[in-house]
């Protein structure tokens, strides 16, 4: 009987201490599921951010405008770019299309070159991108060449230079984008017969590697470094014109061909999307 009474004081003891071990929830309880967070309410702003941008995705949708737009960028000659510049600026429209078929007819007999000619087709109130890329890559960090090591400080020899200049092992690049990139934005005006124009249009291009010098190493080694020269001409503009109208743009100094000017000229069509 004692020893019945022993067990049962044990059983007891474990008991108290298997509670102790519990949550305050209580002994026998089930333990309550973490609360799930939910999630807030969108703000005010964020609701009507949202709605604005749903309406621009319909508004495009829904344009009844087509756009087209192209860019000629020529090359010619100082003096020949200085007499139709003025006839391209004029607001008449006349002077303006005989202007421009002039430099046809110059390209036509090289004595214009034609850069590029992009061109890009969007709706109304729709930003477009046109491009026409090549990537240079370019080492922009060198190790110098590997020589023999030998104990202690190297000792050049007095007034020897070994004029045998000679290319690091490039141990870091860079990427440049060079050729064309045309970026509009049209907004259709008077029913068609006017287009607010936002462009930005740029073109890049490798002039050659231009070495900034050698640099000497203690092993009296001359180390060439040679690094790209970039020629990026660019225009960002606003400007309205007429449905088929074509204007110049920009006129840029070139660095290359020498005494050359660069002239870009614009023309936007609007057609009614059927």
């Amino acid at each position: 009987m004692r020893h019945s009474h022993r067990q049962l004081v044990t059983v007891g003891a474990l008991l108290l201490l298997a509670t102790d071990l519990l949550p305050v929830t209580g002994f026998g309880q089930a333990l309550a599921a973490p609360a799930v967070p939910v999630a807030a309410a969108p703000s005010a702003e964020n609701t009507r951010l949202r709605r604005e941008e749903a309406e621009r995705e319909q508004a495009i949708i829904h344009a009844k405008w087509n756009v087209c737009v192209d860019l000629q960028m020529v090359a010619l000659e100082e003096a020949k770019a200085m007499e139709l510049i003025p006839e391209f600026q004029s607001e008449n429209e006349v002077k303006i299309e005989a202007a421009w078929r002039k430099l046809q007819v110059m390209i036509k007999t090289r004595e214009a070159t034609l850069l590029a000619w992009p061109m890009v087709r969007t709706v109304d109130g729709s930003r477009a991108v046109s491009e026409t890329i090549v990537e240079k890559r370019y080492p922009t960090e060198f190790e110098p060449p590997h020589e023999p090591r030998t104990f202690g400080p190297p000792i050049p020899e007095p007034g020897h230079i070994n004029e045998a200049t000679v290319e690091g092992t490039p141990n870091a690049f860079e990427t440049r984008n060079t050729g064309v990139t045309l970026e509009v934005e049209p907004t259709v005006l008077s029913q068609g017969k006017r287009i607010y124009l936002r462009l930005e249009p740029s073109r890049t291009e490798l002039l050659r590697m231009e070495d900034y010098g050698p640099v000497l190493t203690v092993h009296n080694t001359l180390i060439s470094a040679p690094q790209p020269l970039f020629a990026s001409p660019r225009t960002h503009l606003d400007l309205t014109v007429r449905s088929g109208q074509r204007q110049l743009i920009a006129a840029h100094k070139l660095t290359k061909p020498v005494n050359c000017y660069e002239l870009d000229i614009v023309r936007a069509v609007v057609t009614k999307a059927e």
